[in-house]
């Protein structure tokens, strides 16, 4: 159930691991706002450790980076339409197994029953307040990893005018936007922007293939 849930963006196209993006880089998923964040910077209310431990993580830097990789790996393995589905038995109502036709468990009618009440319930809710704290946390991040950015910079003795000419590889480089990743849920295409690393896809590769120091 936790793969069905954070492998939505996946299955939806807001998610394109082809293109070198992570499951993380959707703001909206408990993958960015809590699995891949330390316990001090997660809601208290969002009890990632018991997720963690089930695939045999720790709560722990180590942990979560292989968390988010094994969802990576498992986006990037199978077809997008199957993402985090698995098979509903030969003889049992696919809506009681695997969702892949929709949220509830029951017959038809209790299912239409229930999709009309939430269609009312939307109608009639006030909108915008899950989104202006999205952004909100959005906005956080990014000065948080704008914070990183420079102090890598004055650390690693960079300036600014320096960062165009530099390749996305320069070890330099590569350290601030490890920091960044780590500490923040801001995506791939920010750090390879703010760091002149081509691309997101330029990013996640090179991160990948780069042993952290």
């Amino acid at each position: 159930m936790l793969d069905y849930i954070h492998l939505n963006p996946v299955r939806a196209g807001l998610v394109a691991p082809g293109r070198g993006q992570s499951v993380r880089d959707f703001p909206w998923s408990s993958v960015a706002s809590g699995y891949a964040l330390p316990a001090r910077r997660r809601a208290p209310w969002l009890v990632c450790e018991a997720g963690l431990e089930a695939y045999g993580f720790r709560d722990d830097t180590d942990g979560r980076r292989r968390f988010v990789e094994r969802l990576d790996r498992r986006a990037e393995e199978e077809a997008r339409t199957r993402c985090g589905i698995v098979e509903a038995p030969a003889d049992g109502d696919g809506r009681m197994s695997h969702l892949r036709r929709g949220w509830y468990w029951g017959s038809q009618a209790f299912g239409e029953k229930l999709l009309t009440l939430v269609s009312k319930a939307n109608a009639s809710a006030p909108k915008g307040r899950s989104y202006r704290g999205a952004l909100a946390q959005k906005a956080h991040d990014e000065k948080t990893a704008e914070e990183i950015v420079r102090e890598g910079l004055i650390e690693s003795g960079l300036r600014e005018s320096e960062l165009e000419a530099l390749p996305g590889s320069d070890a330099r480089k590569v350290q601030i936007a490890r920091a960044v990743r780590a500490q923040t849920t801001v995506s791939m295409g920010w750090i390879a922007e703010r760091l002149r690393m081509r691309s997101a896809a330029n990013v996640s590769q090179i991160l990948k293939r780069t042993p952290i120091a």
